[in-house]
């Protein structure tokens, strides 16, 4: 699938800030591509929908890099499996939506979403689930489109929890 936006000036800023973070981090565009398919099967890959599009996707993703990265973990020594697991437990079960914004700037972080949400300009009032700062236009919410962010997360907290079992169930 092809995402195309029109009279967006972000879009070029967009893509040099992912082939920067491609080039960063090995692993993520493995991860990307295979939470795509997962997102695409399950039917919560469409924006008009609710549902999670490509650029927040990747954004995730790039969040979940730093975060990793703050975490000092050994990012050479991982596996696609172990860094899938780790995203779907992030952001399936250990990210309070409610309470907490994502921002990929300085390093990235997870804050206060009121406090992130006072940056970001909303004309519409409403609050969005999954509050997610685009880094090269601060002023823009790239996750308040997905209303249905709780059937995503549903979708991460599942897959987690199977995978985990499986784990388990192999070192027995």
């Amino acid at each position: 699938q092809l995402d195309v936006a029109f009279n967006n000036s972000s879009g070029m800023r967009g893509a040099q800030l992912m082939k920067a973070a491609l080039l960063q981090y090995p692993l993520l565009q493995p991860l990307i591509y295979v939470l795509k398919q997962f997102i695409l099967q399950r039917d919560l890959n469409e924006v008009y929908k609710g549902g999670l599009g490509s650029y927040a996707l990747n954004l995730l993703c790039v969040s979940f890099m730093q975060f990793r990265r703050m975490e000092s973990c050994q990012m050479n020594s991982l596996n696609l499996g172990c860094l899938l697991m780790e995203f779907f437990e992030l952001f399936g079960v250990r990210m309070n939506y409610m309470e907490r914004g994502i921002s990929l700037r300085d390093g990235g972080k997870f804050m206060c979403k009121e406090v992130l949400r006072n940056k970001i300009d909303d004309s519409t009032g409403r609050v969005s689930i999954l509050c997610l700062e685009d880094p090269v236009s601060s002023n823009t919410d790239v996750g308040r489109s997905s209303y249905a962010m709780f059937e995503v997360k549903r979708a991460f907290q599942h897959a987690f929890s199977r995978l985990k079992a499986l784990v388990l169930h192999s070192k027995q």
